[in-house]
């Protein structure tokens, strides 16, 4: 092949990737064209820490490569770069040698780039410049380069318009039976990365990347005259239109996937109208922590994924600074979260299978509770966290229940490596009474919900905060259908719960550096979860049990949910939905900047205007508890002794 021809395909790869996408064509030719193509094989060195630096720099075609410092004896893993990365090169340090060592983790091919043309074109260029300045800088997400938002991301998570300009504009289909190397073509460097596959009337019912290409055609697996459909991924996750850059991001953690294909209803039973993937999140709004869900993906030790959550807790106090929504960040620590528990239960697994344990072949679900549970957990909180796996044949149940012990066991010592330390009450899935078969499950409930008092049901109001993280979902759907089933048959149940919801009084408000309580008496600190948030959360699980919205988790989301169902108390129940987010906000603030949970907080480490936030909490929550008072037939709380 000719040089000339190399230089066009390099050029016409590097223009789908910031901060190439920025450059003329003549430069980013004149670029190309002074560049190698390497190949390296899986556990190759490219460079390495200490060394002396060269003078270019590498993008990714193809592979992944992991980047890692060294840590006394050994290394740790401190980033993983995919297609379309840079490697090799630092801005505004003043250093000769690598910073890291970077090593591939399959067969991969690079780019190989003169520096100093790079640098011409970042002093000519702005928008290069500021990508370059932000993707090595060691603060997430300052100065991001992209196609002229700079928004932070209180700003961008809320943006619709260019996402959903960039949907239509890059859609390209194929039929199931349609060759794939017609579909090669279509995705040729620099054209598309992604071509959806549709049935007869355009509803998508898969996609074929770039990666599967190169993975499965291009090793030889599939054959190059096959048909689509034997290469394509299936089935595709499908969105509406009109969805924000925000709840994109949490479609592409939650699913862990870098497509979504945009229907008319959002569903795969109408035709596709556009295609979004995570390089076009990128280059609109730049770095997206679609990352560390990558990282966590390929992870292969526990400190790995303790490493990840590191840079979890270090993204959530960037997105509270820069006020992203407090909704957002919520879920986006709870998709993480989900995923390291999903990796932590596949390390557990193989450990498991080389000490000669192998699973009994139930099925299983690995359930979340609490604050986990209702995707409330900003901070590393303890673990509270269930099994259900389905009922064993006879004589096997014994053995069955063991190895799932066994296997939460080792789930247990991971996510306390990384941070989640034990909860004191053994509310978790490595204590026998919580692995169970679901019939024993059901028991639980069952019991609950029929005699509470007898059950102390204050101690396993936790548990009706329940959320499926990984394994057969259909197991936990049924536990959830036979919850709101026995409700239905104990209408007592509810009117308890909510007056038992009345425990946690509010202060009144902050007088001097103390904190008052109706009595009058003087409290040194704000209990963020006793005055605020066990309060509300209480009373959203009541509403969100008497009105059968088991899909509803989230107090936030439940009290937004009210407003619609309960519209005479539209105004209390929206203001409650920000108060939770203030209380949330301001906890995990204190918590993160102190190590702790955030719990307590003296007023004299607020300022004016947030003592003045916590007081309107404070009536707020009042409110609320006033209003249950009154649906329930309690005892308001200004006749309360």
């Amino acid at each position: 092949m000719k040089t000339s021809s190399i230089s066009l395909r390099v050029a016409d790869f590097l223009k789908g990737y910031p901060p190439f996408n920025f450059m003329e064509e003549e430069d980013l030719l004149r670029l190309a064209g002074s560049g190698r193509v390497k190949f390296h094989e899986s556990e190759e060195i490219v460079f390495e820490e200490g060394l002396e630096r060269e003078s270019w720099f590498y993008v990714i075609q193809k592979g992944t490569v992991n980047l890692f410092k060294k840590n006394g004896k050994r290394e740790e893993l401190t980033d993983v770069r995919v297609e379309g990365n840079l490697l090799g090169m630092l801005w505004d340090l003043d250093t000769d040698v690598y910073l890291s060592t970077a090593r591939t983790t399959s067969d991969t091919i690079l780019y190989r780039l003169p520096l100093d043309p790079l640098i011409e074109l970042a002093e000519k260029i702005p928008k290069v410049k500021a990508f370059l300045k932000s993707y090595y800088s060691k603060t997430p997400g300052s100065e991001e380069a992209n196609e002229g938002i700079n928004e932070a991301p209180s700003d961008w998570l809320k943006y619709i318009g260019p996402a959903k300009e960039r949907a239509a504009r890059n859609l390209l289909t194929c039929s199931a039976n349609d060759p794939i190397k017609s579909v090669a073509r279509a995705v040729a460097p620099g054209c598309q990365e992604a071509v959806v596959v549709v049935d007869s009337q355009r509803r998508p019912i898969g996609v074929i990347t770039e990666s599967d290409l190169s993975g499965k055609v291009a090793t030889g697996d599939i054959a190059i005259d096959a048909p689509a459909s034997a290469l394509m991924s299936s089935p595709v996750v499908t969105i509406k239109p009109g969805l924000t850059a925000g709840e994109l991001l949490l479609k592409m953690l939650h699913f862990r996937v870098h497509h979504l294909c945009v229907t008319a209803d959002g569903t795969d039973q109408t035709p596709i109208i556009g295609i979004l993937t995570e390089r076009n999140l990128s280059l609109l709004h730049g770095r997206l922590p679609t990352i560390l869900t990558n990282e966590i993906q390929v992870a292969k030790t526990t400190e790995e994924l303790a490493k990840a959550r590191e840079r979890t807790d270090e993204l959530v106090f960037y997105y509270l600074e820069t006020e992203a929504p407090i909704p957002w960040i919520a879920s986006f620590v709870a998709e993480i979260d989900g995923a390291i528990t999903e990796r932590a239960l596949d390390l557990a697994q193989e450990k498991l299978s080389r000490r000669g344990q192998n699973g009994p072949g139930t099925p299983f679900c690995w359930l979340a509770f609490h604050s986990e549970g209702r995707r409330e957990r900003l901070l590393r909180s303890p673990q509270r966290s269930g099994i259900i796996f389905t009922d064993p044949d006879q004589g096997t149940g014994e053995a069955t229940a063991a190895y799932y012990r066994d296997l939460a066991c080792e789930v247990r010592d991971i996510l306390k490596v990384c941070g989640f330390l034990l909860e004191p009450n053994e509310r978790r899935a490595d204590n026998p009474r919580w692995c169970r078969p679901l019939s024993t499950w059901k028991g639980y409930y069952t019991a609950w919900i029929k005699d509470p008092i007898e059950n102390e049901i204050l101690r396993q109001t936790p548990f009706f905060d329940l959320r499926i993280i990984a394994g057969e979902k259909s197991l936990g759907d049924e536990l959830i259908e036979h919850i709101q089933s026995e409700l239905g048959k104990h209408p007592n149940f509810i009117p308890l719960l909510a007056n038992d919801a009345m425990e946690n009084l509010p202060p009144v408000t902050i007088f001097r550096d103390s904190v008052m309580d109706k009595s009058g008496m003087l409290w040194s600190s704000i209990d963020t979860k006793a005055h605020a948030l066990y309060p509300m959360v209480d009373l959203a699980r009541v509403m969100a049990l008497q009105f059968g919205l088991s899909d509803t988790t989230s107090t936030i989301e439940r009290f937004q949910k009210l407003k619609e169902l309960v519209p005479e108390e539209a105004k209390l129940f929206g203001e409650a939905a920000e108060a939770f987010q203030f209380a949330l906000l301001i906890q995990t603030r204190f918590g993160l900047s102190r190590g702790d949970e955030g719990q307590f907080i003296r007023p004299g480490e607020l300022n004016l205007i947030q003592k003045e936030q916590i007081k309107t909490l404070f009536r707020t929550v009042a409110r609320l508890l006033e209003f249950a008072a009154e649906r329930f037939g309690l005892v308001p709380i200004s006749e309360e002794k």
